[in-house]
């Protein structure tokens, strides 16, 4: 009844029934106030609806919650014991998520077309609310297949941890430590749903009952020294929503973050701190089940040296990542994502940026390594002449070996002895290609001959994939040298900005 959420059940519909007078059990009825729909016949009720619940009238969604046999029940801990391995039992002989859906789903409501349930709401509720002999449209629910799955897979979750039964133990994120790890290794959590939270080591629980509203915070303690083969299991997993690791980043060896998704409830995680700096860690062997965690928000890597890339790709959501003080030397990135912050390693050989209209300059931090910088639909980057120039001239590496790719270049305020300065990149032997518009201060004929001679003999004229806008000019293209008699012709440069 509690699982189903019966509202009306305890006071009502309901029997103890007996074939041989020694084993008795419950017979439930007229089950037509269950999953969330209330005795008004709403369909209101939160998976989270307890016998203290009440409507915005003040009324107990629960009928006869002051039933004194339920309150003789729950006043008795021999009877309360028993409750999670009665739980426990029914789950192993068939009340699970899936069986239960299937029941509903596939041995019941899909026996009848959907146009049954359209008439059905069309006699009872949309033509008298027509005729306007009545107004019931708020019980109007339809087949409720999708709301169905969704209220039973969050009110299961939620008793699964109450008790420590069904799944709960099979959605976990697993953590492996160094040998000799010591007790009292922090762990710290943070809730994304009103839920019970535990933590296990092996096959075994540690510490559970951690009752938590959402966002909420609690550190688990570890209480055993633990060796490389030792699993580390945080219960809850898919209901949590920030997961610290920071404490233990040195002595980490292994992460596995699969148990964190729920393939009916997704994941909640949108924060995960592994590392910081100083950490220091040259384990970590890997980030499992990292792409499945899509609502993440924010990663943190810092002092993490074991892993040389990172592959964000499919993490849509993703707004920081901070990998300072680590040794990860490529980052993919999703296309599009709202990344907002990107902390780089001072070893980061290679950026690539696509799509991401929030980043800014100044809080891309990067160090002087980056040897191929690609950019590409990222206006924030693609505006600041900074970004490029401060690149180009900090970078330790030689001109030849690096490469420079951006595109939508509308840099304004840049000087003509600051952008031959940049592309001297390219006279140099390194690969450059800009698309765009610069917009340069000033002008003279020096700097339009190298310009020129650098960038082609069209780079101020419309049309091309890069374009020069100057202050107006006219000049001659520059010449050899000539001897006394000779006789040239000098090309007029005629440079309009309009």
């Amino acid at each position: 009844m509690m699982r189903f959420g019966a509202v009306d059940q305890l006071v009502k519909n309901v029997f103890l029934t007996s074939e041989d007078g020694v084993h008795y059990y419950i017979i439930n009825y007229d089950n037509d106030t269950i999953l969330g729909v209330l005795n008004s016949g709403q369909l209101e009720g939160e998976p989270t609806i307890d016998r203290n619940t009440t409507t915005e009238s003040g009324e107990y969604v629960y009928a006869g919650r002051n039933s004194v046999m339920w309150n003789m029940f729950e006043a008795d801990e021999e009877f309360m014991a028993l409750v999670p391995e009665v739980d426990n039992a029914l789950n192993t002989h068939g009340l699970s998520y899936d069986a239960v859906i299937d029941l509903f789903d596939n041995r019941h409501a899909d026996h009848w077309v959907e146009r049954v349930y359209n008439q059905d709401a069309q006699y009872k509720y949309v033509g008298t609310f027509i005729e306007n002999l009545a107004n019931n449209l708020f019980m109007l629910q339809g087949k409720r297949d999708l709301h169905r799955k969704w209220w039973l897979a969050k009110r299961f979750s939620i008793y699964d941890a109450k008790w420590v039964s069904g799944s709960y133990r099979a959605f976990s994120i697993d953590l492996k430590l160094l040998n000799d790890t010591p007790p009292n290794q922090k762990i710290r959590i943070v809730a994304g749903d009103d839920l019970s939270y535990g933590y296990g080591l092996n096959s075994a629980l540690r510490e559970i009952g951690v009752d938590l509203l959402e966002n909420e915070e609690y550190t688990f303690l570890t209480t055993d020294t633990l060796n490389r083969g030792d699993v580390v299991k945080l219960f809850g997993a898919p209901h949590l929503k920030e997961l610290d690791l920071s404490e233990i980043a040195s002595v980490l060896l292994d992460i596995q973050l699969k148990g964190a998704v729920s393939p009916v409830l997704g994941t909640k995680l949108e924060r995960l701190i592994i590392g910081k700096i100083g950490a220091n860690n040259i384990t970590l062997e890997s980030i499992g089940g990292l792409a499945q965690c899509v609502n993440l928000k924010e990663i943190n890597i810092e002092g993490i040296k074991s892993l040389s890339s990172l592959d964000l790709r499919g993490l849509l959501n993703l707004e920081v990542v901070k990998a300072s003080d680590s040794n990860i030397a490529s980052i993919a990135l999703e296309k599009g994502a709202p990344i907002n912050r990107l902390e780089l390693s001072d070893v980061t050989n290679t950026l690539i940026l696509e799509q991401l209209p929030y980043l800014t300059t100044s809080n891309l931090i990067h160090g002087n390594s980056i040897r191929n910088v690609t950019i590409i639909g990222s206006p924030n980057l693609s505006n600041d002449f900074s970004f490029a120039y401060d690149w180009n001239r900090l970078n330790t590496h030689p001109s030849n070996t690096r490469s420079f790719e951006m595109d939508n270049v509308n840099w304004t305020g840049v000087s003509s002895a600051q952008l031959l300065d940049f592309i001297q990149l390219k006279a140099d032997g390194g690969e450059l290609v800009l698309k765009g518009v610069i917009h340069l201060t000033s002008i003279d004929v020096a700097s339009v001959n190298a310009l020129m001679n650098i960038l082609g003999e069209n780079i101020f004229n419309v049309g091309g994939e890069l374009r020069i806008i100057a202050p107006d000019f006219i000049g001659f293209r520059e010449t050899p040298d000539i001897l006394e008699g000779e006789t040239v012709e000098l090309d007029l440069i005629v440079i309009q900005n309009t």
